[in-house]
């Protein structure tokens, strides 16, 4: 897995975000749901950049 992490954060408006890499290779993905300031649900996904 990388080490390297995000700088950003994306906000979804549909069921489909996108995002440019450099870094190609096995990653994760963290994502957090975030509701009046609270973490309310947050999931992890290992994922394969080519």
């Amino acid at each position: 897995m990388s080490s390297h992490k995000a700088a950003r954060s994306l906000t979804c408006t549909g069921q489909r975000t996108s995002s440019v890499t450099k870094y190609r290779g096995r990653h994760y993905v963290e994502v957090w749901l975030v509701m009046d300031g609270r973490v309310i649900a947050s999931d992890h996904h290992d994922v394969e950049v080519r």
